[in-house]
């Protein structure tokens, strides 16, 4: 071999040896690239499935929030419907009552502390009808004095109230009056009644 061809061989042997590296270095980059947009897809694949987890959760989170508030509204709405039934039932039994002999006691105990907390000498009885043959007033008037010290001038009026039970005990001139029919002391003791119907009912 000539020096010429040997100097030919040589440049050519250096030229595929460089074409070689730039070839590996070309496939090793693209490698590379490759492995970066892999990763970078993985990642985004990763943030993507955790968004979708976390909106997932959120979702069960509220459904089950939403469950918990209608279960709960449920109950209070069945406990509702059960005190209702038991003031309703409450005053059927009452009205009940009022043809019982242990009335006339109930009513004149209602009639003496109308009278002591209006504090006057004259009053009015304004009951149901058909009821005023139930009371007897010497005896509540004289009861009164012995509670409070004061004689009182007991009646009957002539209008009745609609209630089932009770009475309005009022002044003679109507200016100040007790309304404690059956309807108004429930009305004012609701509160009071349907605590103590929960506590009984769902202690």
């Amino acid at each position: 071999m000539s020096g010429i061809e040997h100097i030919i061989n040589m440049i050519i042997d250096k030229a595929v040896e460089k074409e070689l590296k730039i070839i590996e270095e070309a496939e090793n980059y693209q490698r590379e690239r490759l492995q970066l947009a892999e990763d970078k897809a993985q990642e985004r694949a990763q943030a993507e499935l955790e968004k979708a987890q976390r909106e997932a959760d959120a979702v069960l989170e509220r459904h089950a929030a939403s469950l918990k508030l209608q279960k709960k509204h449920k109950i209070l709405e069945t406990k509702e419907k059960i005190v209702k039934e038991v003031l309703e039932k409450a005053l059927e039994e009452t009205s009940k009552a009022v043809n019982k002999p242990a009335y006339s006691k109930v009513l004149e105990r209602l009639i003496i502390d109308g009278a002591i907390a209006l504090n006057v000498d004259d009053l009015e009885l304004v009951l149901p009808k058909g009821q005023s043959q139930k009371i007897n007033l010497s005896s509540i008037a004289k009861e009164i004095e012995n509670q409070t010290g004061r004689k009182v001038s007991i009646k009957t009026a002539k209008d009745t109230v609609r209630s089932r039970g009770g009475v309005i005990v009022r002044v003679s001139d109507g200016t100040k009056w007790v309304d404690n029919t059956v309807e108004a002391r429930l009305e004012r003791f609701e509160g009071k009644i349907r605590d103590k119907i929960s506590s009984e009912l769902f202690p």
